[in-house]
Formats: C-alpha cells, sequence, structure tokens
C-alpha cells in the first residue's frame, strides 16, 4: 500500500467516524453543545473538514484533499471524551482511603497529609456515604477547640463527628452521580455553585442515590482534562 493509498483510508475512516460525531450532536444535543463550547476550534475543523470532502463537485471519486492522521486520531481523541462515563473516571472503591470512625483523629491526618487527600469519607456497614472528613472540617475543629484536643490515640474521629457530616461544611457540598452518568456532567459540577457552595467532591452510586451503596469517589482532578 503506497502512502496515497493510507491517506485515502485514513480520511474513509474520518469520514465514518464523523458519523459517530453527528449522532452523539443528534440524539444529545446538550453534551455536544458542551464540548463545542469547550473545543470550539477542533469542532470547526472537523466541521468544514467533512463539509468539503462531501460537498464539494469533483468528476471523479477522489477526494479534495486527504485527511491527516493526526486530525483523524483527534476526532477519535473528542468522540471518546464525550463517551466517558463516571464509573469509568471515579476512584474506585477498594482504592478509596477511608477509616472507621473509631480511629484516632491523628490516624486521618496522618492520611490526608501522606496522601494529599482533601477528603476521606466515612462509610457506614452499607458502603453508604455516613461522614466525610475535610481539610476544612479539621481546620473548624481546631479553631472551635482553641484550648487544644488532645493528639492521642484516644482522641478518635466519633468524638467529633459532628464536624464531618455531609451537610457540616459550609463553604462546600458533596454530589451523587449515577455510575452511567457521563463524566462531563461531574467536571461541570466543579465549576459550578450551588447556593453560593463549591462542589468538593463527587461519590458515584448505581443511581445517584446516596441512599445507594458507593461505588467510587470522583474529585476534580479526576475530570480536570474531560
Amino acid at each position: 500500500m503506497d502512502t496515497n493509498d493510507f491517506s485515502v483510508q485514513i480520511t474513509s475512516a474520518f469520514l465514518d467516524e464523523y458519523k459517530i460525531f453527528e449522532l452523539i450532536e443528534k440524539k444529545d444535543p446538550k453534551r455536544f453543545e458542551d464540548f463545542k463550547s469547550k473545543y470550539w476550534t477542533a469542532f470547526e475543523l472537523f466541521r468544514q473538514a467533512r463539509n468539503c470532502l462531501t460537498h464539494t463537485p469533483l468528476r471523479s471519486s477522489d477526494y479534495p484533499f486527504l485527511i491527516s492522521q493526526e486530525t483523524l486520531d483527534l476526532l477519535r481523541t473528542m468522540i471518546r471524551k464525550m463517551s466517558i462515563k463516571a464509573e469509568e473516571v471515579c476512584i474506585k472503591m477498594s482504592t478509596i482511603g477511608t477509616l472507621p470512625l473509631e480511629k484516632p483523629l491523628h490516624e486521618a491526618i496522618v492520611l490526608m497529609n501522606a496522601h494529599n487527600y482533601s477528603y476521606i469519607p466515612i462509610f457506614d456497614d452499607h458502603q453508604r456515604l455516613a461522614y466525610v472528613v475535610s481539610e476544612k472540617s479539621i481546620l473548624n475543629l481546631l479553631a472551635d477547640n482553641p484550648e487544644g484536643i488532645l493528639y492521642d490515640d484516644h482522641t478518635i474521629l466519633k468524638d467529633f463527628k459532628a464536624y464531618f457530616t455531609v451537610t457540616a461544611n459550609e463553604n462546600e457540598y458533596y454530589a451523587f452521580v449515577g455510575r452511567k452518568a457521563f463524566a462531563y456532567e461531574a467536571r461541570n459540577m466543579f465549576v459550578e455553585n450551588r447556593n453560593n457552595k463549591k462542589c468538593g467532591a463527587i461519590f458515584v452510586t448505581e443511581t445517584g442515590s446516596p441512599n445507594e451503596a458507593v461505588l467510587g469517589m470522583i474529585t476534580a482532578w479526576d475530570v480536570f482534562n474531560i
């Protein structure tokens, strides 16, 4: 196969992939427009290339120009980004850093510092979200106890659980999404404010209900590039 034949195949593949691109636009215009606003230059490149390839009158079956491998790869990457689900990007339950309420407070602080965690979720016996230890909750705890707290094994998380309820943080809230939700929806939650609160972390359950077992957790870093 010579170089020209290979380039023709790439161009044909581009047109095939564009049909998938168009199908997303037709079936889910909200999702399509979200990515279009974020990647407008690439979307315009795809649209103009496709229009020229399919609408330019020719005397033969040859294409008026050929698509590069880089352009085809970019289109495929964009389609992939638009198709990523929450369950694909979340930190799986088996690897989430968590502690039971009976553990010492200092273990939570050490864990957060060692792994650069901003949040340590605490689950009940059915793996439902019960509490969240956050950097802000630790600061509030320290601020409310100017006389100091005992930093030993006798000072357990349970002693201060009121600071770790899911509604205790006045600046942040925790959201829930279903495992089949699109990851871009989670990405947008970290950008938008809800009642003057920002989203701290998103928990993935089967349908997005907080009454279901948590399957994973999403942070802003997990969806930053989507």
